[in-house]
């Protein structure tokens, strides 16, 4: 299981909004611009696991796109051309992500007695200064599992017999 925050989520959202959304005249370089959110998009997407949108996106030539707006001068702004292919192609790539997210699943650590993020990734915080760093190596990874156990509700992973 891999750890993302839901603002990761969020964030790839209103980047690809932005994407339908933008109008003519927008600038196209500079930051959080066209080309700062396309490229965006592109790179999120196998990080956040949406790995058929971006087949979609590649299909559709959003990369093409990318390249094409790169090229262009410092002080370009999304003109007629650009916006129809743009246009064009978010549809396509929204409906991909709506299909994908519709497979995915994020899993919320409820609250405990203790605190969620130090069961997870400080259990050493839960101890008295020194307690932690002087149990011995195996105390302390079997610590590390139990509280990763107890903040996800889930059975200890078994130990490895190597």
């Amino acid at each position: 299981m891999d750890r993302r925050g839901i603002s990761d989520y969020i964030w790839f959202g209103t980047a690809v909004r932005y994407l339908e959304d933008a109008s003519l005249g927008t600038a196209l370089h500079g930051e959080g611009t066209v080309v700062a959110n396309l490229e965006a998009v592109l790179t999120q997407m196998p990080l956040l696991g949406l790995n058929v949108s971006l087949r979609i996106a590649e299909q559709v030539g959003l990369s093409g796109l990318l390249e094409e707006m790169k090229a262009t001068e410092a002080d370009a702004t999304l003109d007629q051309k650009l916006r129809e292919r743009l246009a064009e192609a978010m549809p396509h790539v929204w409906v991909g992500v709506i299909a994908e997210g519709n497979g995915l699943d994020i899993y919320v650590a409820s609250a405990k007695r203790f605190a969620v993020d130090k069961l997870l990734d400080d259990v050493a915080a839960l101890f008295a200064p020194g307690v932690f760093e002087g149990l011995s190596e195996i105390a302390q990874i079997d610590l590390q599992e139990a509280g990763r156990c107890l903040a996800l509700n889930a059975p200890p992973r078994p130990r490895s017999t190597q």
